[in-house]
């Protein structure tokens, strides 16, 4: 059952490329008629408009992992979580990258959540995600093992 799960739908200058796409196609192929034409516009409109929706970065925190696209890890060697927005996710998306790093970034969000990794096991050092909801994405990843440790102290 997920704490938190956000899908990163393109932001609507983005869901113009679709129609400007599909536009593009039908001029090139007018020349073979316009019955032909609309059918290529609309159809490349679609598979464009498809291809947006199946590539959206979805990000997924259970009370045992987190998920960012197709990357996932346990929530134990999660050390520490940040919100980065402004001009620190200009820094932190550019000269303050770790090469090592594990980026899912979506330019339509406004601000990222940096995930710092304790796995001796694994080089990358911290995960940096962009979400619409940082606050409540990093109260999902800090907030359950706060209130386990929180749990344990007082049982």
């Amino acid at each position: 059952m997920p704490v938190f799960s956000e899908t990163l739908l393109p932001s609507v200058w983005k869901w113009l490329l679709a129609p400007a796409g599909g536009f593009g196609a039908a001029m090139i192929t007018v020349v073979l008629g316009m019955p032909v034409a609309v059918a290529v516009g609309v159809a490349v409109t679609i598979v464009l408009a498809a291809v947006q929706l199946r590539t959206a970065p979805v990000t997924i925190v259970t009370a045992d992992e987190l998920r960012a696209g197709r990357a996932h890890i346990a929530r134990e060697f999660i050390d520490a979580v940040e919100i980065v927005e402004g001009s620190g996710l200009d820094e932190a998306m550019g000269p303050g990258l770790d090469a090592r790093a594990h980026v899912q970034f979506s330019s339509s969000a406004p601000a990222a959540v940096r995930v710092v990794l304790r796995d001796p096991q694994d080089p990358t050092p911290y995960w940096l995600i962009s979400t619409r909801r940082a606050a409540e994405l990093a109260r999902a990843l800090v907030g359950d093992a706060a209130q386990a440790a929180h749990s344990e102290q007082t049982g």
